[in-house]
């Protein structure tokens, strides 16, 4: 009997030692881990930091070498008046903001001088791209009155050497608390601010203006390891806590309890009470699942269906009970039975109709049952994923259209338009400008501006073969894309015909609304082969019937 005390109390004390080892390494792990989320993400915030100004400074320079190459478009030989007049034009149709164009001298040809984000002298001499820059632009941080401001150059060249010296063109963009807080969001970046050096230097960014002073941007540092820690670690020692009494209990019993356990009618009763346990943990589980389950005979014929395949189907048990799953599941490309037997342990996409009518996509699961080493049945799991799927396709529907009037988006026309040009396919692009839009907007508001767009859509759909696209770029500008050969007067024809439809009168709550529309042209691979100078052609010939008074079209005659 002493001996037998002994035995147990040494067995506690060995058991208590290697909950308290193993308690020790898990929290020293848990420790470990937390530590260094918190230094991955705090190095990966200062990543983010910087290249979300190194991506806001690209795409600035980007655009202004642009709009560099839109006006180097509409410079005309020998005469700067008329050169900077289109300019002028061009930028206040476009109601292009922070631009400004100097001449070779400094000297402001166009912009508000008065504008916060003016630049004085030394600031445009420290921007100018340098004379062996790959593309004649620069970007860089310069301080306004208003605070600091992101500002990009880029050179107006000459297109023909007896024209005028070339132009530098700036386009400036505020960088203000708001900006920072949205560039902040859009990166994942909590707080983002600008401060000073005495800023946590974790959580701090050091730029530099043009001028060589700095500029500090700063952020709320992650510490995603010491909450996941904090929230943790009462939970981990109050289980552990709770571990350590119970398997105490569970060891001392079954030490005083060894002999009794042994009995083979005690190992009976025990292993009937978990079976039934068990049973009664999967019919609940069944029951309480989103899926219903199956499981059919060696023959694919049904003998049970949980009770969810009623809620979901709203077919009756009974009723499909005996007979085929086939019968109810479509699978897509593969036979029902083909799979089954290949034991692929994946999912199988199916589509079934419940008793509602409705089509409904599900995944299938399944696994088989096996006796003796053979076969006798399979069972699994029918999961609904309808509405993922019908969110995806919504997704993708997005991706691609225009929100408002359902058209190709930009980026689907850029990936129509190179597709074809890279498969030489011979096409002609239109770009389409409407008239009088801004006073549609101005006197009846943008409820009404957006059902004249829409109407714009709808009419222009008309115009369009299956092989064809129409996209809205954005605002009141349009395009469209007539793949295949056509003749000057079929294209005349149908620019005539697209004009007269868009001039047509459009009613809004009692409103007779009137636009009109500009068209110009532009064909591959006559005039281009690749999209940006496509595009260009098809601009400057749209610039030409502005020109020309308007409602009119123009075909791109080089230039």
């Amino acid at each position: 009997m002493h001996l037998s005390t002994t035995y147990r109390n040494r067995s506690f004390l060995q058991l208590v030692g290697v909950l308290l080892v193993a308690a020790f390494a898990g929290l020293f792990t848990l420790y470990y881990v937390t530590d260094v989320l918190d230094r991955y993400f705090t190095e990966h915030s200062a990543y983010l930091a910087r290249q979300a100004i190194n991506n806001e400074s690209e795409s600035l320079r980007r655009e202004a070498l642009a709009h560099a190459r839109i006006a180097a478009s509409y410079r005309l030989a020998g005469d700067t008046q008329r050169q900077i007049g289109a300019l002028h034009y061009y930028y206040q149709r476009t109601g292009q903001q922070n631009v400004q164009i100097f001449a070779p001298d400094g000297r402001l040809v166009h912009g508000d001088p008065d504008s916060s984000t003016a630049l004085n002298d030394a600031q445009r001499e420290l921007l100018t791209p340098d004379r062996d820059s790959t593309d004649g632009s620069s970007v860089g941080l310069i301080r306004t009155p208003d605070g600091p401001a992101l500002a990009a150059a880029a050179v107006i060249p000459s297109v023909e050497e007896h024209q005028a010296p070339p132009l530098l063109f700036v386009l400036a963009q505020p960088i203000d608390d708001y900006e920072l807080l949205q560039l902040g969001f859009d990166y994942g970046l909590t707080d983002l601010h600008i401060a000073d050096e005495r800023a946590p230097p974790d959580s701090r960014l050091q730029l530099a203006y043009v001028d060589g002073s700095p500029l500090f941007l700063s952020w709320m540092a992650p510490t995603f390891g010491r909450e996941l820690l904090h929230n943790l670690l009462p939970v981990i020692l109050g289980s552990a806590l709770v571990l350590a009494l119970l398997v105490a209990l569970i060891a001392r019993d079954a030490l005083r309890n060894a002999a009794r356990l042994v009995a083979s009618y005690n190992q009976l009763n025990a292993s009937r009470s978990q079976l039934e346990s068990s049973e009664k943990r999967f019919r609940d589980i069944a029951e309480a699942a989103s899926d219903w389950l199956w499981e059919t005979d060696d023959q694919l014929r049904l003998v049970y269906l949980s009770g969810r395949f009623e809620a979901i189907t709203h077919y009756r048990i009974s009723d499909w009970l005996g007979r085929p799953l086939s019968d109810i599941l479509d699978c897509e490309g593969q036979a029902l039975r083909d799979w089954l037997e290949s034991g692929d342990t994946g999912v199988l996409r199916c589509s079934y109709t419940d008793q509602l009518g409705n089509q409904r996509i599900g995944q299938l699961a399944s696994r088989p049952i096996m006796r003796d080493g053979l076969c006798i049945g399979y069972r699994g799991a029918a999961s609904d994923i309808t509405e993922r799927v019908r969110e995806q396709r919504q997704i993708e529907h997005l991706a691609l259209h225009d929100p408002l009037t359902g058209l190709a988006n930009r980026a689907q026309f850029q990936s129509y338009l190179d597709e074809n040009l890279a498969a030489a396919q011979p096409l002609t692009l239109l770009s389409l400008d409407l008239d009088r839009f801004k006073q549609v907007n101005d006197s009846l508001g943008h409820a009404a501006g957006d059902a004249v767009l829409k109407e714009v859509s709808d009419r222009l759909r008309q115009y369009t073969r299956a092989q064809d696209l129409v996209g809205r770029l954005g605002g009141d500008e349009f395009v469209m894309i007539i793949c295949g050969p056509i003749s000057r007067d079929s294209l005349d024809q149908l620019s005539q015909r697209i004009i007269e439809r868009l001039g047509q009168p459009m009613d809004y709550q009692g409103n007779e609304i009137h636009i009109g529309t500009s068209i110009g042209t532009a064909s591959a691979p006559e005039h281009a082969r690749d999209a940006d100078e496509l595009m260009r052609c098809a601009d400057v010939a749209l610039y030409q019937a502005k020109k020309a008074g308007r409602e009119t079209w123009r075909h791109y005659s080089g230039g």
